[in-house]
């Protein structure tokens, strides 16, 4: 009886349990397998917000001190010859990342993308921050 009734207990808060994400977007992928335990910090599913993105950029050591926070950004996608979007640097990273003696830091553009576009993530393609208007 106690364990019909802890198994009831389980099912009834299994049945409450609802993941909300903070903005609308689009499931990318799901690392979980229902029935599963996982650990913190892991990331159980990807969501995307096709409308709203961000690109990861290396900037090198001897340009990053001209790099701010809000600073216009110029995106070209190399699949997308024609379309030129605009962006605002979003984060700055504090610590460096050395690559073949190479001083970089990675900076974060976010930008938003037009109705009539579409991106798929991991397309190449080319920023132009702008240090002076």
């Amino acid at each position: 009886l106690l364990a019909k009734q802890s198994l009831e207990i389980s099912e009834n808060q299994m049945n409450k349990t609802i993941l909300t994400a903070p903005f609308n977007g689009v499931i990318a992928s799901i690392n979980f397998k229902e029935g599963r335990f996982t650990s913190p910090g892991l990331t159980v599913i990807h969501i995307i917000d096709p409308n709203s993105l961000e690109i990861n950029v290396e900037v090198d050591e001897i340009d990053i001190l001209k790099v701010k926070i809000g600073q216009r950004a110029i995106i070209k996608i190399d699949a997308l010859l024609d379309l030129s979007l605009e962006g605002k640097v979003s984060s700055i990273s504090l610590l460096p990342i050395i690559k073949t003696g190479l001083v970089m830091y990675d900076v974060k553009i976010k930008f938003d993308v037009p109705g009539d576009t579409v991106l798929k993530a991991g397309l190449s393609a080319s920023v132009d921050i702008v240090i002076v208007e």
